[in-house]
């Protein structure tokens, strides 16, 4: 089995994704007429943490 310890660069990447993709999910929450650019803009956040956080 593999150790799945984040480093410390993974564990900074992990915290910065997790402010941007707060900040997207507020964005949404205050301009709902931009509800599509926003749900597409959180879906690439959302995809971009997956690979720092799953690696895949």
């Amino acid at each position: 089995m593999t150790d799945q310890t984040p480093t410390s660069a993974q564990a900074a990447a992990q915290e910065a994704l997790f402010r941007v993709i707060t900040d997207g999910v507020e964005a949404v929450r205050d301009s709902g007429h931009q509800l599509d650019n926003n749900t597409a803009a959180i879906k690439m956040l959302a995809e971009a943490y997956s690979l720092v956080v799953d690696g895949k």
